[in-house]
C-alpha cells in the first residue's frame, strides 16, 4: 500500500496544492488502494497487483483537463525519478539479477566445456559436445545481456510518461516467458547430451548426473529472473 501512496505523491507533486487537487488526489489514492486489495484477494501477487493498478491510472493530462488547469503545470517527461520509488527499486533488482544470470550462464559455458574436455577421452563427439555446451550457454548469457539492456532502455523511457507504465505490469509475464524459453533450451540440451553420452560412449552411468547439474542451473535461472 505504501508504494501506491509514493506513486500518487510523485504524480501530483507538480500540481498546485489547491483544494480540488488535494480532493482528487485523495479520491484517486482511495480508489487505487481498493482496486489493489481486490486484485490481491483474486490471487495476484503484490508486484503484479501494483503494476495493474498503475497501468490503469491513465494520464496526468486527464487530471489537468478535469481540474481545468490550462497552464502547463506538469511535464510528463520529468516525472520524478526517486531511487526509493518501489517501481524503480523493483526494476533495478530484476535488471541486476538478469545480468548476474547472464554472467553465470557464460561461466557455466566456459567451465562446463573445460570439464567435458578433462573428463572424457577426446574425439570428434566430445569436441561436438564441447562446442554445443559452450555455444548454448554463452548464447543464453548474451541473450540475457541484450534483453535486459533493451528493457533498461525501454524502462528509462517509460519512466518519463505515465502512458509507459504498462511496462511495469507486463514485466512479470515477460520474465516468466523468458524463463520458460531458457529452461526449455537447457533441458533439451541436457537430454541431447545424455543420449549422446549413453549411445556413443556407454556413459548412462554416471552420465545421469547431468540432470542434477541442469536442475541446479534451472534453479539459479528461476531465482534470478
Amino acid at each position: 500500500m505504501e508504494k501506491i501512496r509514493v506513486f500518487v505523491d510523485n504524480v501530483f507533486s507538480g500540481l498546485p496544492k489547491t483544494k480540488e487537487v488535494i480532493d482528487m488526489k485523495r479520491d484517486i489514492l482511495s480508489n487505487m488502494e481498493e482496486h489493489y486489495l481486490e486484485l490481491i484477494k483474486q490471487g495476484k501477487d503484490e508486484d503484479s497487483a501494483f503494476g495493474i493498478v498503475v497501468s490503469e491510472f491513465g494520464s496526468i493530462e486527464d487530471i489537468r483537463r478535469e481540474l481545468n488547469l490550462d497552464e502547463i503545470l506538469y511535464n510528463e517527461s520529468n516525472l520524478p525519478i526517486d531511487e526509493d520509488n518501489p517501481m524503480i527499486s523493483y526494476f533495478q533488482r530484476k535488471f541486476r539479477n538478469g545480468i548476474i544470470a547472464g554472467v553465470v550462464c557464460c561461466i557455466i559455458g566456459v567451465f562446463g566445456s573445460a570439464v567435458i574436455f578433462e573428463i572424457f577421452y577426446y574425439n570428434y563427439l566430445v569436441e561436438a559436445m564441447q562446442i554445443a555446451w559452450f555455444s548454448v550457454f554463452v548464447c543464453i548469457g548474451v541473450i540475457l545481456f541484450i534483453y535486459w539492456g533493451m528493457e533498461k532502455d525501454r524502462f528509462e523511457k517509460s519512466c518519463g510518461s505515465l502512458n509507459g507504465m504498462e511496462a511495469f505490469q507486463e514485466a512479470p509475464m515477460k520474465n516468466k516467458k523468458m524463463k520458460g524459453i531458457i529452461n526449455g533450451i537447457l533441458w533439451q540440451l541436457t537430454v541431447l547430451i545424455y543420449l549422446l553420452m549413453g549411445f556413443f560412449m556407454g556413459l548412462w552411468h554416471p552420465g545421469w548426473i547431468i540432470f542434477i547439474i541442469s536442475a541446479i542451473i534451472s534453479s539459479v535461472i528461476n531465482a534470478f529472473l
